[in-house]
């Protein structure tokens, strides 16, 4: 009966820990994506990507083999990048003024 008692506390020991991993996953994002991932992450077309990585304009990319993946911190700087305010016609009121 002692050992049957130890057996439970063990398997319930891991079940515990078992869920506590479960958790954290479920929780966790991936942090490397491949191409299609990325260009899904980012709204793009993922021939677009592929243009974007040969002429060095894309985000930064890890390369090991054939295989490609980005980081989503890089991909969020990248795309933080490109944010502008706007200032639609502010060019033209500038131009105007020193007229």
């Amino acid at each position: 009966m002692v050992e049957d008692e130890n057996g439970l506390e063990l398997i319930l020991c891991c079940l515990e820990d078992l869920a506590a991993k479960v958790k954290l996953a479920i929780g966790h994002k991936p942090v490397l994506l491949d191409v299609e991932s990325a260009a899904q992450y980012l709204g793009l077309k993922v021939s677009y990507m592929n243009k974007l990585r040969r002429g060095n304009d894309g985000p930064p990319y890890i390369k090991v083999g054939d295989s490609v993946r980005y980081h989503v911190d890089d991909l969020n700087e990248w795309l933080r990048s490109y944010k502008r305010r706007g200032n639609f016609g502010k060019e033209t009121q500038k131009a105007e003024a020193g007229s």
